[in-house]
């Protein structure tokens, strides 16, 4: 009689999730180095561009990007996604927002809407409702900077630039998707095109009507991007070791000074 064997079989339940999605604050290195690129795209294809004639420079003492508009956003997507990353969605950023993760006493831009084709910004408003109706969006349209190019215009107008869709749609909302997308914001316009903000004092704003608005108080910190398992571990346990730090130094802060208690009580 022959025996029958049993073999071992293994269904797997639960998928194997090797990377992970992530927002995460560019050190100071990232930002200095994404600086430095996004000056350089800057200083060849945009030179004289009124949109690029204000504030945008790298703080050595606290090493950060210090300034931000619509145009500077554009160009850092264009870099950031060369490494896989780009900046956060305002829906991203309003999540993370939830958590505290935003500081006050900075603004940080999103992107653009496009309410409709009069003021402000009516040139690049038209231009922007007239592609958005050859690719069958309704308005209002809002879209993340990576959605977005930049061309040089011949004509002037206070930018020096014209704004264009991106064929890749994934990070562009419209018609009432968008306008439940507003419902967050905590100040909204209904005309032209504007800047899509979180502000100074936490509030989002959906109003901003000077695109190139730029000064120190901008800040281009926060990335999307992939962790894999080892990554997050690595994280997390550099975390801990940091946490087990500061605990000791505190006991041992603490020890040193019942000791120097005792020795006081002792010689009096």
């Amino acid at each position: 009689m022959t025996q029958t064997q049993t073999k071992s079989e293994l269904i797997l339940l639960e998928p194997i999730i090797e990377k992970y999605t992530i927002a995460r604050t560019l050190d100071s290195s990232e930002q200095r180095e994404l600086y430095q690129e996004v000056s350089g795209i800057v200083e060849k294809d945009y030179k004289n561009a009124p949109a690029f004639q204000t504030y945008w420079k790298f703080n050595e003492e606290t090493g950060e990007i210090n300034g931000s508009n619509l145009f500077y956003l554009i160009v850092a997507n264009r870099v950031l996604t060369k490494k896989g990353q780009r900046t956060l969605t305002f829906n991203e950023g309003m999540k993370i927002d939830k958590d505290k993760k935003l500081t006050n006493d900075v603004y940080r831009d999103f992107g653009l809407v496009v309410y409709n084709s009069q003021e402000p910004n009516k040139e690049i408003a038209k231009s922007l409702v007239k592609q958005a109706e050859e690719k069958g969006w309704e308005l209002p349209v809002l879209a993340h900077p990576l959605s977005l190019e930049m061309s040089l215009r011949k004509a002037n107008n206070e930018y020096g630039l014209d704004i264009l869709f991106l064929d890749d749609d994934s990070l562009i909302i419209s018609g009432e998707q968008a306008k439940e997308a507003l419902k967050q914001f905590n100040y909204k316009e209904n005309s032209g095109v504007r800047r899509l903000d979180r502000y100074r004092f936490g509030g989002w704003y959906a109003g901003w009507d000077c695109l190139a608005n730029s000064y120190g108080g901008g800040r281009v910190d926060w990335v999307r991007g992939e962790a894999t398992r080892a990554d997050l571990e690595a994280e997390l346990l550099s975390e801990i070791d940091s946490a087990v730090k500061s605990e000791l130094e505190a006991l041992n802060k603490k020890i040193e000074k019942s000791k120097e208690s005792a020795l006081k009580m002792i010689r009096g």
